[in-house]
């Protein structure tokens, strides 16, 4: 099928014949115990045969039994175990497999494949849509409390805009100033798209508006490179959890209820070459 596909390709710009196959002959050929390319020499012999001594009583063939035979060859191609199997591992991918299969026979071959592959990257984007993310306060060896967001997936179109409203959302009412800065580990995200760095960057203007920073863990260098283009102000990476940490210790104001601030300092002192800043 590959080989066909390329021969078309490349001769379509040469206006070169179409290059196919019969899927019937070749079911029956497989099923005939044909395993190369010989097996048509033997195949056009009889053909020959056939339409020299017998096409008089071809007329004579019912048409169910050619039908019935062709059937009976594919048969071997049908694997009833992938449904039990799918059923098994997620019931949704029942669902192109069915609708592929029904409506091929109500509405033709090509429709029911390009259905199919159309409820495929429905379900795809319906998937990639709703990544998990998990989003907790929590506090560091000083008391510092901060946001941490970890999605389990990369962020993709699908699902960028999600992932700023819910960091929004969990942000709370920042008149008691408890929450300093919005931790996001990466270490799930492998790549990001424009879409995703803009909303990243409207994230974080969202927050600045909050006196709130973010403050990026574990990306890999394609997704700094993809953030720092789009433009996100201010951009602070760390590579490990620790050290974003003692960053959040070093930066945070403490509020006391006489509204005095003290700042907390980090446990271990900060190397220049622990932080990466861009922007203003």
């Amino acid at each position: 099928m590959i080989a066909f596909g390329v021969c078309n390709i490349m001769g379509s710009f040469v206006s070169s014949y179409p290059a196919t196959g019969s899927f019937s002959r070749t079911a029956i050929n497989y099923s005939s115990g044909v395993r190369t390319t010989a097996g048509g020499i033997i195949t056009g012999s009889l053909v020959l045969l056939s339409l020299g001594f017998m096409s008089p009583y071809f007329r004579f063939i019912p048409k169910a039994s050619l039908s019935a035979l062709i059937f009976l060859s594919v048969l071997n191609m049908v694997h009833y175990e992938d449904v039990i199997m799918m059923w098994r591992t997620n019931k949704l991918d029942l669902l192109p497999f069915f609708a592929t299969f029904f409506l091929s026979f109500i509405l033709g071959l090509e429709y029911g494949i390009l259905i199919g592959i159309a409820i495929s990257i429905g379900l795809l984007l319906l998937q990639e849509s709703k990544p998990k993310i998990l989003i907790e306060q929590r506090q560091t060896y000083l008391g510092c409390r901060y946001l941490f967001a970890k999605p389990d997936r990369t962020i993709l179109f699908p699902s960028a805009e999600k992932l700023q409203t819910k960091i929004i959302k969990a942000v709370p009412d920042q008149s008691d100033k408890s929450v300093c800065c919005v931790l996001m580990d990466g270490e799930h995200i492998t790549n990001a798209d424009y879409t995703m760095s803009l909303n990243v960057k409207c994230l974080t203007n969202s927050l600045k508006t909050e006196n709130v920073k973010i403050i990026f863990v574990n990306l890999k260098n394609d997704v700094q490179n993809s953030l720092k283009g789009s433009g996100v102000a201010d951009f602070i990476h760390f590579s490990s959890l620790e050290e974003a940490e003692n960053y959040i210790d070093a930066i945070s104001v403490c509020q006391t209820s006489s509204a005095s601030y003290c700042i907390a300092f980090p446990r271990h002192s900060l190397r220049s070459d622990d932080v990466s800043l861009h922007g203003s």
